[in-house]
């Protein structure tokens, strides 16, 4: 007999539990004062931008269509503003702890969140909410 059974890491919550706690990490991230010069050095700070707002964005992606069902092109873009937003606050709260805020380092993140909703449409279909198992009854 054909059933569906959805995946064990395909439930809402746990995406939404990871997402946020990764932007609570990047909010705590992005505000603590400077420590560690050595990976700030090893690594352009733009890098490091553009790769913790593709994260972000990617599974911001994932717990929404996990919750809501398939995203289409105009929930991307409203995600990606969403995040524009974040960015925004995330920079101009940032020297309070003695960070610098930058419009490059808010480019980074402009062109890393789009750039992980993009792969997030390449990489969605592994984590469909369903598959078609079979199943035996005994």
């Amino acid at each position: 007999m054909d059933s569906l059974t959805p995946r064990k890491f395909n439930t809402p919550r746990l995406w939404r539990l990871l997402l946020g706690v990764y932007w609570l990490a990047m909010v705590v991230g992005t505000h603590v004062p400077p420590r560690f010069h050595a990976v700030q050095e090893e690594l352009s700070d733009k890098v490091i931008h553009f790769f913790a707002y593709a994260g972000l964005a990617w599974l911001l992606a994932m717990a929404w269509q996990m919750s809501v069902g398939r995203l289409n092109f105009r929930h991307l873009l409203w995600a990606w503003m969403a995040i524009l937003v974040v960015a925004i606050v995330d920079e101009v709260t940032q020297p309070p702890f003695g960070r610098d805020a930058s419009v490059w380092d808010w480019l980074a993140d402009a062109l890393g969140s789009a750039t992980g909703l993009f792969v997030f449409t390449l990489t969605r279909h592994w984590f469909d909410k369903t598959e078609l198992t079979q199943t035996s009854e005994e």
